[in-house]
C-alpha cells in the first residue's frame, strides 16, 4: 500500500507496523518520505514474527473474552469501543496523534485490556438509584 499518511505516524518510529485483529493479523513496514512521488520503492514484506508472550483480550461479534497471543513487535494491548487487540509500539504512538477526545488507549502487560476497563462501572448506576430513592 502506497498512500499518504499523517506526519505522526512518521515520526513516531522505525518499526515494522503490527495489530492482531482477532481473526487476522496485519503486519507492514512503514517509510515515509516528503517530496513528490518519492514512495515509488517497495518495501520488503516483514518476516513472520514468533510469539512474544504478551497476551490481550480480542472481541468477536458476541463477547470481548478471547485471548489471542501477540507476536512480534505487538507490545501493547489495545481498548477501542467494543475493540480490544495487540498492537506495536509505533501504532500505540500513533494513536494519541489523531486526538481521539475520549478514544482509543494502549496498555502494557497479560490482558491490561480486560473488557471491565473499557465498560461503564456500576457504581454510577448504583449513586443514581439511591439518589432517586431519597428525592422521591
Amino acid at each position: 500500500m502506497k498512500t499518504c499518511l499523517p506526519a505522526v505516524m512518521c515520526d513516531a518510529s522505525t518499526d515494522p507496523l503490527s495489530l492482531n485483529l482477532g481473526f487476522g493479523r496485519v503486519v507492514g513496514s512503514v517509510k515515509c518520505c516528503n517530496k513528490d512521488l518519492c514512495n515509488s520503492q517497495t518495501l520488503p514484506t516483514p518476516a513472520d514474527p514468533e510469539s512474544n508472550g504478551l497476551q490481550c483480550y480480542s472481541c468477536d461479534s458476541s463477547a470481548c473474552r478471547n485471548k489471542v497471543q501477540c507476536v512480534g513487535v505487538e507490545n501493547r494491548c489495545f481498548n477501542g469501543t467494543d475493540c480490544v487487540n495487540c498492537f506495536s509500539e509505533l501504532d500505540s504512538m500513533i494513536i494519541p496523534g489523531f486526538n481521539f477526545t475520549d478514544g482509543p488507549t494502549c496498555c502494557e502487560g497479560n490482558f491490561c485490556n480486560s473488557v471491565s476497563t473499557t465498560r461503564l462501572s456500576v457504581f454510577p448506576l448504583l449513586l443514581g438509584l439511591i439518589s432517586l430513592i431519597f428525592i422521591y
